[in-house]
Order: C-alpha cells, then structure tokens, then sequence
C-alpha cells in the first residue's frame, strides 16, 4: 500500500546521493502511486518532487516526467494533480527542454475539454513548439473538431515567417477530412 511505500521511498530518496539510483526511485514513487490507484498519495508526490527536487538534476525531472505521461497515469490526474503538473512544465520550458512537454500539454488540452476549461493558450503553445500536426484528440471527433478551428484562429494571425505552420494545418485539415468524409 502507498501509506507505506510513498514514505519509505522518499526517506531513502533523500538518502541517495547517486542521481541515477535517485531518478530511478522518483519512477518507482510515481509507479507505486499508479498501481495502487492512489490519487491522493499521487497528489502528494507532485507536492513532494516540486519542494524537494525542484533544483535536482534534470536525469530526476525526465524521470519523473516519463513515468508522470504513461498513459494510464496521466489519464487519472484531476484539477490539483495539473495545477502542480504546469508549474513543473512551466520551469522545464523555462529551460528550453521541451520534449515532454508537447505530448503532456496534448492530454492537458484533453483535460481541459473534459472539463469545460479554456485551451486557447494551451494550442498557442502546441504552435509555437512547431508541433509536426495540428490533429490532436483524434479519438474524439468533437474534440478534434474543436481544436482544428481554434488552430485555425491562431494561424491567422501569424505572419509570413511561419507559413509552414499553415501548411501543417492544411495537411491536418486534409487528415480530417480523409477520416470524416
């Protein structure tokens, strides 16, 4: 159970002066959480890494990160669980390390449309990363179709530096159009 575990982990965490043994236990705390379908236990991990291993080595934050974006363990986050989650995506874009970010703010835009939330600065932010398409919760027609047009309002107000952005969105429209004829 988590109410054992969570703690142990984090005393022998702080213990552990090797950053690779440290990050590879970090995965194990978020796992526990996961397996035991601890949101709560979950949620106190998010607190713990942002107080604690803030300013640890960037090994710890991808750790924490990869095990964070499993499917089965982002899908289970809640209102807290992403407030904390952003605050740490926002210090990782801070320091220009954005390759878990992308796929984590696509599941926050999904989030977000569950729940009734804005995502206009959400997609701002999948547009300047240069995401590759502009097909996100494809699995979600409604969805998808949300996030399209909303694309599409923020591409036109770009200018003509980044018209293979607006290429993208043709494609992606494109795509769309081939699975909804």
């Amino acid at each position: 159970k988590t109410e054992e575990s969570v703690p142990k982990f984090k005393k022998l965490i702080s213990y552990t002066t090797n950053v690779k043994i440290r990050a590879n236990m970090i995965e194990l705390l978020v796992r526990t959480c996961r397996i035991n379908n601890d949101r709560v236990a979950f949620l106190d991990v998010f607190h713990y890494i942002l107080e604690k291993h803030w300013n640890d080595h960037i090994m710890v934050h991808e750790s924490f990160l990869q095990e964070v974006s499993k499917p089965f363990c982002i899908a289970q986050l809640g209102h807290k669980h992403w407030e904390l989650l952003n605050k740490f995506l926002c210090f990782f874009k801070l320091q220009k390390r954005n390759y878990f970010t992308t796929y984590i703010l696509i599941e926050y835009v999904k989030y977000c449309l569950n729940n009734n939330l804005p995502i206009q600065s959400s997609l701002e932010e999948l547009v300047e990363s240069n995401y590759y398409t502009y097909n996100i919760c494809t699995k979600n027609p409604i969805y998808e179709k949300i996030c399209l047009k909303a694309f599409l309002e923020i591409l036109t107000s770009y200018e003509g530096e980044e018209f293979y952005k607006c290429i993208n969105y043709v494609q992606s429209l494109s795509n769309w159009n081939k699975r909804h004829p």
